[in-house]
């Protein structure tokens, strides 16, 4: 699996190690041997194999022969199983469509009794090195931290007004992004999203008592991403909400920057309490 790491754009740390990676005719497989959660604090691990694997999946299909980023810029992860918690899970990722400059990937997540877990849908855009080199050219950064970061500054969350809250999610850093994109660190898609979820976390807290105790699990979950994130930006998302039934909760937030200038995308969220 070693030379699919000279064609892909993503690396260490972001990229998981392939040592479980299997390649089939049709689809490429990927096999988690630690413990998944799928609670609101443990689906980004979830999402980021997604989006890693669907990657390596377009890769796998079309004919290249030099390094190739995929960025993706829609993303949907539907939940279909009810088990909150797993000892590992299977991903299994096939391309349907493509281009040189477009791409679609199903993944589906399995659990460990190869039940259907989770079915997701991506859409990516592709470009060759050179193409990416000038698109991202403000990304461009010389040296990159040796070692990775974790994320660990707070968020706030401010309640506005019925059905309204805004989360402020301190800038991320190139430690934090390292691997995507080697010298050309964007934030992934998928570290928004976990910081969202957290702030999500934080707004039931704030709730009533019997909401506060209840274990969150995301139902559904979809992304659209107008443009790259760029690292050390502090960045803001003004949340709508409904119940939208007895157990489901819809949250519609807005990703853009301190100042509300610049709309890098959308993420809209449903999560069940258990």
């Amino acid at each position: 699996m070693k030379h699919l790491y000279n064609y892909i754009g993503e690396n260490y740390p972001y990229l998981f190690p392939m040592d479980n990676l299997v390649m089939n005719e049709s689809t490429v497989e990927y096999i988690t041997t630690n413990s998944s959660d799928s609670q609101l604090r443990g689906f980004k691990a979830i999402g980021q194999t997604v989006a890693s694997l669907g990657s390596i999946s377009l890769l796998t299909a079309m004919d290249i022969s030099s390094k190739t980023f995929f960025l993706a810029e829609k993303i949907r992860i539907r939940k279909i199983n009810s088990t909150i918690v797993e000892d590992g899970l299977k991903y299994c990722a096939k391309s349907f469509s493509f281009s040189k400059r477009k791409g679609k990937v199903l993944v589906d997540v399995l659990n460990n009794q190869n039940q259907l877990f989770y079915t997701s849908e991506l859409e990516y855009v592709i470009f060759d090195e050179n193409a990416f080199n000038e698109v991202f050219s403000s990304f461009y950064t010389e040296k990159i931290p040796a070692e990775s970061a974790p994320i660990n500054e707070d968020l706030l969350v401010n309640l506005i007004e019925p059905f309204c809250f805004k989360i402020q999610i301190p800038a991320f850093t190139i430690e934090q992004c390292k691997g995507h994109f080697d010298n050309y660190p964007i934030v992934p898609g998928v570290f928004i999203m976990d910081r969202l979820l957290e702030g999500i976390e934080k707004f039931f807290q704030l709730q009533a008592e019997d909401l506060q105790s209840k274990k969150l699990v995301v139902d559904n979950l979809e992304t659209f991403l107008n443009t790259a994130t760029p690292v050390n930006r502090e960045l803001s998302s003004l949340v709508h909400y409904r119940q939208v039934s007895k157990d489901s909760f819809l949250f519609v937030c807005t990703i853009t920057d301190k100042n509300h200038k610049i709309e890098f995308g959308h993420f809209v969220i449903t999560v069940k309490p258990y």
